[in-house]
């Protein structure tokens, strides 16, 4: 059987892609990476916002974006996300002679063509837009996605960052799920929990759900390719939540941390100490 990884230039999305090429080597026939956007000007982006958001919305939208870049929210998350996954080279686990397709969105006609050379039986997918119909339809058998939450509980953005806000840490953690036209709603091959501690921030957590994640992920991918079933969950739409990115806002980042600084976390932890994790199929560890 072959296997197809589309992804994108991130560091996580760089170790996740590690891990599936260590579990399944040669059996990758290709891989897609999104390139990062060209960034638009001024205008253009102000434009798109006032197209995308109601006044009172894109106002908002501003003001989170220039605090965040001001107190250097995404530099801290890189920084971290160094710092736990390590150090990564492209050139140490994409083989010279593997064949590389590198559009600006998965969905192009460069890389459905690409994808249809291929011909994979399975397409993996982790960090990357939106997946639309004509890509989902090239796999053989079955497309699968890694999302860093816990479906259906937390679906979207920020789903390591939204558990803590709402008091439950315990729901931290990843799911491989079949990639679907849902935003994380296909069926389920496997959720990993991650254990928060009174140290951890959403930085931290979201580090921790994609290794754990990686390592969930392989091990789906492993059993897919050699031909044995995984048993999947369907999922239950009524439950949970879809986070959009328009739901966070730098109100929010703020109270997390204030949360976090008072103790509150602390005191959230202490009341699950001795409650097991929910969820740890194929018995991953964060290790």
């Amino acid at each position: 059987m072959k296997a197809l990884i589309i992804t994108a230039e991130g560091i996580e999305q760089q170790y996740v892609t590690q891990q599936l090429m260590a579990a399944l080597g040669d059996q990758v026939c290709g891989i897609v990476v999104e390139q990062h956007k060209k960034k638009r000007s001024v205008l253009a982006s102000l434009k798109h916002g006032m197209k995308r958001y109601n006044p009172l919305v894109f106002c908002e939208r501003i003001v989170t974006k220039s605090l965040r870049s001001l107190i250097r929210i995404d530099h801290k998350q890189l920084a971290i996300l160094k710092r736990y996954l390590g150090s990564i080279n492209k050139e140490d686990y994409i083989p010279t002679d593997l064949p590389v397709c590198t559009p600006y969105s998965a969905n192009s006609t460069e890389s459905i063509a690409f994808i249809k050379e291929c011909a994979p039986d399975y397409i993996f997918v982790y960090g990357t837009g939106i997946i639309k119909q004509q890509v989902i339809s090239l796999a053989k058998s079955s497309i699968l996605n890694l999302h860093t939450g816990i479906s259906p509980y937390y679906r979207g953005c920020s789903c390591a960052f939204w558990p803590l806000y709402n008091r439950e840490p315990h729901m931290v953690g990843a799911t491989v799920h079949q990639c679907s036209l849902e935003v994380d709603g296909g069926d389920i091959y496997g959720r990993a929990s991650v254990k928060i501690t009174a140290q951890d921030d959403h930085h931290t957590a979201f580090a921790k759900s994609v290794k754990v994640g990686a390592g969930l992920y392989a091990a789906v991918a492993k059993k897919l390719l050699q031909g044995e079933a995984v048993k999947t969950i369907r999922q239950d739409m009524s439950i949970g939540k879809e986070y959009q990115f328009k739901h966070r806002t730098i109100l929010h980042d703020i109270k997390l941390l204030a949360y976090i600084f008072r103790g509150g976390l602390q005191k959230t932890l202490r009341g699950i100490e001795h409650k097991p994790l929910p969820f740890n199929d194929f018995n991953i560890s964060e290790e």
